[in-house]
C-alpha cells in the first residue's frame, strides 16, 4: 500500500490538488503504523513460538531415546546424543523454523506488493514480477550443493566434540604420560576441519547471495529504463513509475528472503533427515512370554543374535531353574554378556523367544562396569529415585564409613569439600 499511496502523494502534488494530497498523506502516515504494529506482533510470535519449537524438539528427542533399547542406545556415544542436542536442535530451530516463519513472511509481502502493481501499469508489472521471480531459481542450482556442505560441517563439529571429549575426559591420563602434543594436535586438527568445512559452506552461501544481488540489479535496471520509455511516450505518470521502482525496491525484500529461506531450508535436508531417523524407533512385536506365577524360571528357546554381520549366539536353547546358581564361562566375545542384556531386557532385536516370570524380569538388574553420579542428592544416588527410608540410606552410608554425606544439607553432593578417596568409595558404593 505504501507505494500506491506515495504514487498518489506525488500525482496531487504535481495537480496541485492540496486537500487530496492531504488526505493520501495522512492514510500513508497510518498506514506505516498499521505495518509497525503487524512487525512487532510478528517479532513476538517468532521468539515465542520458535522457542516452544526447540524445547518440544527437545522433549521429542528425549522421549524418543528413551524408548530404545540398550543395544540400539548404545550404537552412537555419549558426545554424540550431546551434539543432537546442543547442534542440531539448535540448527533446526535457527535455520529450519525460523526459515520456514520469515518464508511466509516474504510470500506475505509479495502478493501485498504484487497486488498493488495491478492498479499502477500492468506492463511494467509483468517485467518487475517476471525480472524478480529470477533470483527465486538460485537457491534451487546452488541446492544439493549447500546440503552437502552443511552436511559435512555438522560431521565435523561431532568430530570435534569428540576430540574435545577425549581431551577432558583424559586429562590425567595424557597429563601422566606427558602426551599433551599428542591430544593437542588431535583437538588442534579437529578445530582446522571444523573451521574449514564452516568457511567452505559460508563461501559457497555468499556466492549464491552475490548472484541473486546481481539478477535484483538487472529487475531495477530493466523497470527503469521501460518506465522512463513509457513516461516519454506519455503512455504513463512519474507517479506510477515512481511507486513501480518503489515496489521494485520493496520486492527486493521479500524475494531475498524467501530465496535465502528456501536455501536454508534445503541445506537443512540432511540434518533433518539424521535427527527424524535418530527418533524413530521400529514398534516390534516383543519375543518376551512371561510365565505365571507358578513358574519360577527363566526359558531361553532357539534364541539367536549377532552384531551386524557377526552370529554370537544361535539357537541356544536353556532353562535357568529356581534356587540354582549358574555360571557362565568361556572366552572373550563369545556372548556371556550378550545373554544377560537379552535376559535382561536390553536388547529386544532378536529371533527366538524368552520366557520369564514378570517378578523375576522386574528384579534382574545388570550393574555397569563405569559409575554414574547423578547431579542431584545423594538419597537419589543411592535409590535411584525410588522410595526408601531415609534411615536405611543412613546405615548404609555408615557402614562404608561415608558418613561425612550425612552432613551435607539434604544429602546434596559437594565434591569440593570431600577427598577423592571418599569420592571413589561413593563411586564404588553406587
Amino acid at each position: 500500500m505504501v507505494p500506491l499511496e506515495t504514487a498518489n502523494i506525488l500525482n496531487y502534488a504535481l495537480a496541485k490538488d492540496i486537500n487530496t494530497l492531504v488526505m493520501w498523506s495522512f492514510i500513508l502516515l497510518a498506514t506505516i503504523a498499521i505495518l509497525l504494529i503487524f512487525e512487532s506482533f510478528s517479532q513476538y510470535f517468532s521468539v515465542k513460538y520458535s522457542n516452544k519449537f526447540k524445547a518440544d524438539m527437545v522433549n521429542h528427542l528425549t522421549i524418543s531415546i528413551s524408548k530404545k533399547d540398550w543395544y540400539t542406545f548404545q550404537k552412537k556415544g555419549t558426545v554424540d546424543y550431546l551434539s543432537y542436542y546442543n547442534n542440531d536442535i539448535e540448527v533446526l530451530e535457527e535455520e529450519y523454523f525460523q526459515s520456514i516463519l520469515k518464508s511466509y513472511q516474504g510470500f506475505i509481502a509479495l502478493i501485498a506488493n504484487v497486488s498493488v502493481l495491478f492498479t499502477l501499469d500492468k506492463l511494467l508489472m509483468v517485467v518487475v514480477v517476471i525480472s524478480s521471480l529470477i533470483p527465486m531459481l538460485i537457491p534451487f542450482i546452488f541446492q544439493k550443493h549447500l546440503a552437502k556442505l552443511k552436511s559435512e560441517n555438522m560431521s565435523q563439529i561431532t568430530n570435534f566434540n569428540n576430540k574435545l571429549s577425549d581431551f577432558l575426559d583424559g586429562f590425567q591420563l595424557m597429563k601422566g604420560f606427558k602426551k599433551e602434543d599428542k591430544f593437542l594436535n588431535r583437538l588442534n586438527l579437529a578445530t582446522e576441519n571444523m573451521n574449514e568445512s564452516k568457511e567452505k559452506h559460508e563461501k559457497a552461501d555468499v556466492t549464491s547471495n552475490l548472484i541473486t544481488g546481481v539478477a535484483f540489479y538487472i529487475s531495477f535496471i530493466a523497470s527503469l529504463i521501460i518506465g522512463a520509455y513509457r513516461i516519454a511516450t506519455g503512455t504513463t505518470s512519474v507517479g506510477a513509475v515512481t511507486g513501480i521502482l518503489q515496489i521494485s525496491d520493496n520486492l527486493i525484500y521479500p524475494i531475498n528472503l524467501i530465496s535465502s529461506q528456501t536455501k536454508t531450508l534445503m541445506a537443512t535436508k540432511t540434518i533433518r533427515n539424521d535427527f527424524e531417523k535418530l527418533c524413530s524407533f521400529d514398534d516390534k512385536t516383543s519375543n518376551y512370554e512371561y510365565l505365571d506365577d507358578t513358574q519360577n524360571a527363566i526359558i531361553i528357546e532357539n534364541l539367536s543374535f549377532g552384531y551386524n554381520d557377526t552370529k554370537i549366539l544361535k539357537n541356544v536353547n536353556f532353562i535357568f531353574e529356581k534356587d540354582k546358581k549358574y555360571l557362565l564361562v568361556g572366552p572373550s566375545c563369545q556372548g556371556k554378556s550378550t545373554l544377560l542384556h537379552l535376559i535382561s531386557g536390553d536388547i529386544s532385536d532378536f529371533s527366538g523367544k524368552v520366557l520369564i516370570n514378570k517378578d523375576i524380569k522386574n528384579g534382574v538388574r545388570l550393574i555397569p562396569q563405569k559409575s554414574l553420579l547423578i547431579l542431584d542428592s545423594i538419597l537419589n544416588n543411592l535409590t535411584i529415585f525410588s522410595d526408601k527410608p531415609l534411615e536405611n540410606v543412613k546405615n548404609t552410608l555408615e557402614k562404608f564409613k561415608l558418613e561425612v554425606f550425612q552432613a551435607m544439607k539434604n544429602f546434596k553432593l559437594n565434591f569440593q569439600i570431600i577427598s577423592a578417596r571418599q569420592v571413589a568409595r561413593f563411586k564404588e558404593l553406587v
